[in-house]
């Protein structure tokens, strides 16, 4: 049989040990909060710093694409798009940031914004063209890239009308022709 004031003793340590509790919690919401507040600024401070750097790379993703769009790109001037895609890619990756570009690769969610889906019926859509690069750095999507999907075979239709462009370039300057 207890005592009174053992009881008394008890209560009072229980008590105790539920404001302990109540009060850890609270920390802990104040804590989670903190962390999230200084990771929002941590990535303002890294897209302010990155904005100049993605522009320009969107500026010569567009400048590529009207080339390849709109004449017959000769080997020479390809082979000094390849180059220029190469030191981009060296620069982007010296500020750990990959772009995303590919034609023909499966369509990702987590990497792609599907702007049309050329084959609606398609199980497994492919990205056939590339709108807009996206980019990702330190495995965390910046941007994603905004593209059109369809079935893989839609992609070698586009194609076609780019392989006359790239004949007699180097096997360097394809690689880079990725839009």
């Amino acid at each position: 049989r207890k005592t009174p004031r053992v009881k008394d003793s008890q209560g009072e340590i229980l008590a105790e040990m539920q404001a302990i509790k109540k009060q850890t919690r609270k920390q802990g919401a104040l804590l989670e909060k903190m962390q999230e507040e200084l990771l929002e600024q941590r990535d303002l401070r890294l897209r302010v710093e990155l904005d100049p750097l993605l522009a320009f790379a969107d500026a010569f993703f567009h400048l590529d694409r009207f080339f390849h769009g709109n004449q017959e790109v000769s080997p020479q001037r390809q082979q000094a798009l390849g180059i220029l895609w190469e030191q981009l890619d060296i620069l982007l990756g010296a500020a750990e940031i990959h772009m995303v570009r590919e034609r023909g690769v499966p369509f990702d969610e987590r990497l792609h914004q599907a702007v049309t889906n050329a084959s609606p019926e398609t199980v497994k859509p492919a990205v056939i063209d590339m709108i807009q690069p996206g980019y990702v750095c330190k495995g965390r999507v910046l941007r994603a890239a905004r593209v059109i999907v369809g079935s893989p075979g839609d992609n070698n239709d586009r194609k076609q009308k780019y392989e006359s462009a790239s004949e007699g370039a180097t096997q360097n300057a394809e690689n880079h022709m990725r839009y």
